[in-house]
């Protein structure tokens, strides 16, 4: 199914559930906990081309890749554009 056939409520859905990564993500990230920012990265980045949401993709990749690293600076980087990405695509 490619993301032209995804119903819109489906897409949605999708947004919603990067809503709630986004919480954990930033509370991950005060925690200093890299773990679940890596199962989030790893899980959008596998998914997120197949809504149609190249972008979201990208920057789960470079998440992912990160936090693989321990590099705090580019994982930091990373959520901020994550919440970018999710502040838009919500507005």
């Amino acid at each position: 199914m490619s993301s032209m056939e995804i119903p819109a409520e489906m897409r949605a859905k999708y947004v919603e559930r990067r809503k709630a990564d986004l919480v954990t993500l930033e509370t991950s990230l005060q925690s200093n906990d890299l773990n679940p920012i890596q199962t989030i990265a790893h899980q959008v980045k596998g998914n997120a081309i197949s809504y149609g949401f190249d972008d979201l993709g990208h920057i789960a990749a470079a998440l992912d890749q990160a936090a693989k690293n321990s590099d705090w600076n580019v994982v930091t980087l990373c959520v901020a554009q994550f919440k970018d990405w999710v502040q838009k695509i919500s507005a």
